[in-house]
């Protein structure tokens, strides 16, 4: 315990950004019609080794969560934007000057507001007014992805699921798909 204790204190932790495309829909019984739309994702991170090859990270960012659905052709498009916190564990496969890394965690949304879009008008969501209070602001999700590392350079995949549901009346959960490229320092 001492000894990887002392590995984790005498390794630099790595510092870096990703920023992409979001592809963000819900699932669930409740929402089958749900359609995915695109949104954001913009986040900075830290990666601390704990041995040569485990690394623990957390990463603090701000991104989009939402759905598109259409009712007799008329489209209504809902966003969120989130602040999130996400902790995670990987571990990098080098290859030469390519480093992948698979890696998984959980992480923690919270809306700090939203618009509603449909083919006649655009508004803020008032969250009591328009979702009422079952409405679920704080979202969890589990997100498993890859990051391939191209010296300081990466490319990200990762898919967040949502744990805990949009609605306390609604069966439909966060799903999301990331593309993002990154940077370290």
């Amino acid at each position: 315990m001492l000894l990887s204790m002392g590995m984790f204190a005498q390794s630099n932790p790595t510092l870096y950004v990703k920023a992409g495309l979001g592809f963000d829909s819900f699932t669930g019984k409740d929402v089958e019609d749900a359609k995915y739309l695109t949104g954001f994702s913009a986040v900075v991170g830290f990666e601390q080794p704990l041995t040569e090859a485990f690394v623990f990270g957390a990463e603090l960012g701000a991104q989009t969560r939402g759905m598109k659905n259409t009712y007799d052709k008329y489209t209504v498009k809902t966003v969120f934007y989130d602040l999130t916190i996400s902790p995670f564990v990987g571990y990098h496969f080098a290859a030469g000057t390519l480093d992948i890394e698979p890696h998984v965690g959980l992480v923690a949304s919270y809306d700090l507001s939203g618009r509603i879009k449909d083919d006649d008008d655009s508004h803020k969501i008032d969250f009591d007014e328009d979702l009422g209070d079952d409405f679920q602001r704080l979202g969890v999700a589990v997100n498993p992805g890859v990051t391939a590392w191209f010296g300081q350079f990466g490319v990200d995949l990762t898919w967040q699921r949502g744990l805990l549901a949009i609605d306390k009346d609604i069966k439909g959960y966060d799903n999301q798909f990331l593309v993002r490229f990154a940077y370290r320092f």
